[in-house]
Formats: structure tokens, C-alpha cells, sequence
């Protein structure tokens, strides 16, 4: 209801016409589940943002909350990510796969952690790359889908 809260109170700023939501580890649950959109079974809620992205989110239950995503969404996982397994991670590939009116991407980062998007070995280059593009993925999906119109 927070998150709810708050985004409401964004989208009454004149001037405001789309609300992107980025979130990292336990963040980047609360950004998937601001991707599912409006709450149109509330009268008068307007709920949700227009595109999310999420680095390493942790917490997740899937399928539940990715079911209802409905805006575009951007993940970006590592692949020994100790709080999102294979077979989780597969689940959600799989579950987003069958959504095929929903824009969406998924990049995973080879031998990449939990939290490598925000606090990775600096002194890796590997590593540093991995931090740096999903950097750049994020902001290169909101630019995409905030600034263009598109959805």
C-alpha cells in the first residue's frame, strides 16, 4: 500500500505522464510487482507504473507475481545468483516467454551473484562489465519506453 500510495501521489503531478519503477534484490520485487499494472478491480485506484526493470530480485514467487505483469518489464539475472536458482529463474524465463503480447527481456549475466548489479568485484573486469551493462540495460529500457511513447 505504500508503493501503491506514492505512485498515486506521482501520477497527481501535473505534468507527469508516465511512471517507470527500478528495483534491485528485494527492490526489484516491488518494481515487478508495480509492473502488473493498474489495480482495475479498485474503484478509483490508479496503481502501478509503465515499465519496470529489476536486477537480482529476490523474494519472488513465481508464478504469482509474474502472472499478472502487464507493462513492460526488463530483468536482468546473474546465473549463480544464490537467492534466484536455475530452476526459478527457468520458471520465470518460461512464464514471461508465454506472455507474447507483453514487451519484455531478460539477460542473464554468466557467473554472476546476487547483488552483482550493485556491488560487484571492482577489481574483475568480468565482473565490472556485468555491473556496468545491466547499468546500461536499465536505463537504456526506461529511456525506450518512457521517453518514446511505446508500450
Amino acid at each position: 500500500p505504500l508503493i501503491d500510495g506514492f505512485v498515486n501521489t506521482v501520477r497527481m503531478v501535473p505534468g507527469t505522464d508516465k511512471i517507470g519503477a527500478i528495483g534491485f534484490c528485494w527492490g526489484g520485487r516491488y518494481a515487478i510487482l508495480q509492473a502488473h499494472g493498474p489495480d482495475l478491480a479498485t474503484p478509483g485506484a490508479i496503481g502501478g507504473v509503465d515499465v519496470a526493470f529489476a536486477a537480482h530480485p529476490s523474494l519472488v514467487a513465481v508464478p504469482d507475481d509474474f502472472d499478472p505483469v502487464s507493462r513492460p518489464l526488463s530483468l536482468a539475472f546473474g546465473t549463480k545468483d544464490s537467492l534466484l536458482d536455475e530452476t526459478t529463474r527457468g520458471k520465470i524465463i518460461d512464464l514471461m516467454a508465454s506472455k507474447k503480447d507483453l514487451v519484455h527481456e531478460i539477460r542473464l549475466y554468466e557467473d554472476q551473484v546476487h547483488g552483482f548489479a550493485l556491488r560487484s568485484d571492482w577489481s574483475s573486469e568480468k565482473d565490472k562489465k556485468a555491473m556496468d551493462d545491466a547499468t546500461r540495460q536499465g536505463i537504456e529500457w526506461m529511456e525506450k519506453y518512457l521517453r518514446s511513447g511505446k508500450e
